[in-house]
């Protein structure tokens, strides 16, 4: 739609503006998204808000999303993607954390997958072992199983790599 088009065009915009307008286009975001009807709609708004994660109303507002487990898995997945894509952010990462435990499996390979980045490492790691150790979908074992590959030089990915391994062994 256009207006799902005009908000994709803000977020786009919001990136390159300074903090005083971010912080402005961040509490216009949060606003729309809280109303809006439509998948197009909340998928550009929710594009929009990942990009201005740093500001409270947009951090909120994909909180929010994120803990409706009820709503759209796929508008779930969309926000988690489009965190990932904000390489390292540490407004991020307790969004991404808490994805880990979404129902849908999905919404938790996408944010095992972002926690890849190395510099989540001392939050991250605990998170993806138990997520290879415990999580009933093998696409999300295989993603942390990437994840802590990166990550081998640490004894704890190590570790839980090779516990991993030894218990697919045993169960087989």
């Amino acid at each position: 739609t256009r207006e799902a088009d005009l908000w994709h065009v803000v977020g786009l915009l919001a990136r390159k503006s300074g903090a005083a307008p971010a912080a402005a286009t961040a509490a216009a975001v949060a606003d729309r998204l809280a109303s809006a009807d439509g998948y197009e709609l909340r998928y550009r708004l929710i594009q929009a808000a990942a990009v201005l994660i740093t500001h409270g109303p947009a951090r909120e507002s994909i909180a929010r999303l994120l803990g409706a487990r009820d709503d759209a898995p796929v508008l779930r997945h969309v926000a988690v993607a489009e965190l990932g894509m904000k390489l390292a952010n540490p407004a991020a990462l307790p969004l991404l954390l808490g994805a880990t435990t979404d129902p849908d499996p999905g919404v938790r390979e996408a944010a095992v997958s972002a926690l890849a980045d190395a510099s989540y490492s001392e939050e991250a790691e605990p998170v993806l072992a138990l997520a290879l150790a415990t999580d009933s979908w093998p696409l999300v074992r295989a993603a942390a199983a990437a994840a802590l590959a990166g990550r081998c030089p640490r004894p704890a990915a190590a570790d839980a790599l090779y516990e991993a391994v030894a218990k697919e062994t045993n169960d087989a």
